[in-house]
Order: C-alpha cells, then structure tokens, then sequence
C-alpha cells in the first residue's frame, strides 16, 4: 500500500516537472577555436515577423561548449507564444557597424520551444536536434548543408559543369537542381506543418517571393490562421493568387495579372 502510495506522489512530480520544463540551448562549436568569444541569441516576435529579431541573451564559448538555459523567461518573450523562430550567433546581428566581415562566423536558426535544443556547429555544417521541431528543422540544415558542399566543389573546379558527376549519375547543374529543389521541398513541407505558429509564417515571408510557387503560397495561407489571414500584405497577395487563375496566359506561360 505505502509502496503504490509512493509510486503515485513520484510520477506525480515526474509529470509536474516534465511539463513546467524550460526552453534551453546547449551549443558545440567543433572545427575551430572560439572559447572567450561571444554567443549571442535573438528571437522573432509575432508582432515583428518581417523586421529585425529582437535580442534576448548572450553568453561565452568555452572549451568549445556554451548554452542559454531557462530563455522563457526573458523579458522579451513574456508575452509570446512559443515556438518561435530564433537566430544562434558569434556576432551582434543588429549592430550598426557593419564594416565587418561575417560571412564566416557562425550563424544557426533554430526552434525555440520546450525542452533542450542540441545545436551543432562543426566546419561549415549546422545541425539542431534534441525537441520534436528542431529534429524536422534539421532537415532544412541538411539541405542547406548540401546545397553548400556543392557550391564548395564549385569553388574547386571553377564551374558547376566541371563538377564530378555523383552516385546517381548527376552532372554539377543536375545536382545544383536536384539539392535545390530538395530544399525548398523540405522549406516548405516545414511550413506546411506550421502555418498557426511563427515558425511557418517566419519562412512563408522569407521564401513568398523567391521559392514558393503560387499554389503553395495559397496552401500555406488557408492552412493559417484567422490573424494571419486578416494581415493586410497576405490580403493583397491573396487577391492577386485569385486574380492569376482568372487572368489569361501570356506568351511565356504565366498569368498576366493587370497591375
């Protein structure tokens, strides 16, 4: 009897704790020395999905490790509903000196949510694990990895037609084509999944324009929710998706849609 009563109170606190768990980030950085620099970390906020992320914390490489513990409770995100879109960082992304070159230094998005995310910085690869979101995310890394690797051997052998051809037989441009469209495949399966949250609509902005075609863009939106629907950008570019199926082909095979 005291036994079950026992059994009862421990998974009683195991439950309680499990689900007041906090939102954390234990970094490596492998490859390169940067103990005694700074990390930085910076959130997109729902109000502010199109502009500038917000600073949330910083904190010190050491020994190649470094970590952001309990980020909930930043001042910042009192009042926002997780997950959220952040931006792992060695340098001050809303710095007003730019003169600096940071094109080298490293730089991962990753999900903000409950539970520990485990971010990898190895060489010229990014990998986040460790929540139910970040192990999709790393998907979008992958390709993004990928797509990098061959932009590397392009380097290397000056062009993309010079490239050896890979396991499948692809020449460079083949593979360019195929890494590409692997990309925004898994972009935008990502977003699929996520069009109530900021995480879909983070990507739905940073890819309308350039990689969604317009049949996806209309998916993401009706898979959203009222709010986002109701933004006076995704109004406007909802009457122009509606305006294209109505409106005649022109010479080149795309909608004219009278401006």
């Amino acid at each position: 009897m005291i036994r079950n009563i026992l059994f009862v109170f421990l998974s009683t606190i195991l439950l309680f704790s499990c689900s007041n768990e906090g939102v954390n980030i234990k970094g490596q950085i492998r490859g390169s020395n940067y103990d005694g620099e700074t990390v930085y970390l910076y959130a997109i906020k729902s109000s502010d999905l199109i502009n500038d992320p917000v600073f949330l914390a910083k904190t010190t490489v050491a020994q190649g490790d470094f970590k952001f513990e309990e980020i909930q409770n930043s001042e910042e995100l009192a009042a926002e509903e997780l997950p959220t879109i952040a931006f792992v960082t060695l340098f001050d992304m809303l710095a007003e000196d730019d003169s600096d070159d940071f094109s080298e230094l490293p730089i991962a998005t990753v999900v903000l949510e409950k539970g520990t995310v485990h971010l990898l910085f190895e060489n010229e690869s990014v990998s986040v694990s460790g929540t139910e979101r970040n192990d999709k995310f790393n998907e979008i890394h992958k390709a993004i990895t990928n797509l990098a690797n061959l932009l590397g051997q392009k380097r290397e052998y000056d062009e993309l037609e010079n490239v050896p051809v890979d396991n499948a037989g692809r020449d460079g441009i083949a593979q360019y084509q195929h890494l590409t469209q692997e990309f925004k495949n898994v972009t935008f399966d990502f977003a699929k999944e996520n069009m109530t949250n900021n995480l879909g609509k983070f990507l739905f902005y940073s890819y309308a324009e350039n990689m969604f075609t317009p049949a996806q863009l209309e998916i993401l939106i009706e898979l959203s929710d009222q709010t986002f629907k109701d933004r006076s950008d995704i109004k406007e570019l909802t009457k122009i998706l509606e305006q294209m199926h109505d409106a005649p082909m022109g010479l080149n095979g795309t909608p004219e849609v009278a401006e």
